[in-house]
């Protein structure tokens, strides 16, 4: 079974092998390199890129360095969405990167984040906060100091200096439980990424990213909003192109329902 290495330092290596078991891709998590270099969620460095090109930067080091052939990268981002600025939104890319065919292949979930930073007025809210969101970890900031990975009433009341206090999220795989199901999921699409071929030159990755809109209304025929087609494309020229649907609801129509 090929093996895969995986630069983490926050318990991802699990989450990526059982996705990958039926691809017969083995996972190896390896600690030595931190991660953290290329960006962290708590703001002390920013990421130097867009998150796609860190996810494949990641898989690429991955491979590089531990001579496995096969590296893996995952990263996560906020932002975007279909709502802007209305829902908070969530992605996680997970990429594999073969060294020897020089290609990438990059899984993807996104879905809402609805938790956010917390502003608590005394021990009662704090107890009702962490019984709402079990096993997630919380940042406390006390001047210059950075308290991370606090999951217990305990941990937060040895480090409050006063009331309120603020509590932000711990973003990081091992103390987020939103987070960890979504990597889950990426790496789950990466595998069936994997899994679909180029029925020209059998090459992973056949997957159909490119959508076009304009599906028209089932009413009066107008285009909409809605995917009307997906497309595939493949380095050796090959494409696909998979309808997604016959008619859009006329709810979605900019003229039956403006």
């Amino acid at each position: 079974m090929p093996v895969a290495a995986l630069l983490t330092r926050h318990g991802k290596g699990p989450l990526l092998a059982a996705a990958l078991r039926p691809q017969e891709i083995g996972v190896i998590s390896i600690g030595y390199w931190d991660t953290d270099q290329l960006g962290t969620f708590s703001g002390e460095i920013e990421r130097p890129m867009p998150a796609l090109d860190v996810v494949r930067l990641k898989a690429i080091l991955a491979a590089d360095l531990s001579g496995c052939g096969l590296g893996l990268g995952s990263e996560g981002s906020f932002g975007g969405g279909p709502y802007p600025g209305l829902l908070p939104w969530q992605q996680e890319l997970v990429a594999l990167f073969n060294h020897d065919t020089g290609q990438c292949v990059t899984g993807v979930a996104a879905g809402p984040a609805p938790l956010g930073v917390q502003t608590l007025a005394d021990e009662q809210a704090l107890a009702q906060l962490l019984s709402r969101h079990p096993g997630q970890g919380w940042i406390l900031r006390d001047g210059d100091l950075t308290y991370k990975g606090l999951t217990s009433a305990a941990q937060v009341l040895e480090r409050v200096s006063s009331w309120p206090l603020t509590l932000e999220p711990d973003w990081r795989a091992m103390h987020s439980p939103l987070r960890s199901q979504r990597i889950r999921a990426a790496a789950d699409n990466l595998a069936q990424r994997l899994a679909a071929q180029c029925p020209a030159c059998q090459r992973p990755g056949f997957w159909p990213d490119d959508a076009e809109a304009g599906l028209p209304c089932a009413g009066c025929g107008a285009a909409t909003h809605k995917i009307q087609r997906r497309t595939a494309h493949c380095a050796c020229g090959f494409t696909r192109t998979y309808p997604v649907s016959a008619q859009a609801d006329p709810f979605d129509c900019p003229c039956c329902n403006p």
